[in-house]
């Protein structure tokens, strides 16, 4: 027996043809989007260190620090004193570990540390004296 072959009609043909070309670009689109979501830098602003510096949420701030410095976020204006803040901080709290260790070859290290991210900090200097009495040092 011989059976008979159903021709399709264009107009099928060319609703095939659009679904194959709208499953391409759903992938495609996929695709681009998974890709932007892996080289997506997220950023930090001024306004972001000074409602974490208001709270004294210094940790926090070191974080943003570092997500910043590892996304290459230029240290202009302001950015620059509240990154001072955080490496302050950072400094302080390795120098207090390394006092009460008795470790004073490293101690000594992060208080010259302390004393550059000091200079950095500019007109936030005075968050040195509260970074030091919630971390009970003294001097």
């Amino acid at each position: 027996m011989k059976s008979k072959r159903k021709t399709k009609s264009p107009i099928i043909i060319f609703l095939n043809i659009i679904i194959v070309l709208c499953c391409l670009g759903v992938v495609i689109a996929a695709f681009s989007m998974i890709r932007s979501f892996y080289y997506t830098n997220y950023s930090y602003s001024v306004d972001t260190f000074y409602y974490r510096l208001l709270e004294e949420d210094y940790p926090s701030m070191v974080r943003l620090y570092y997500e910043n410095e590892e996304n290459n976020v230029k240290e202009e204006g302001d950015l620059g004193e509240y990154y001072g803040v955080a490496k302050y901080f950072e400094a302080a709290s390795y120098y207090k570990i390394y006092q009460e260790s008795g470790d004073t070859v490293r101690a000594n290290y992060q208080k010259e540390k302390m004393d550059a991210a000091l200079e950095e900090m500019g007109d936030l200097s005075a968050e040195a004296e509260r970074i030091k009495e919630k971390l009970d040092i003294s001097e």
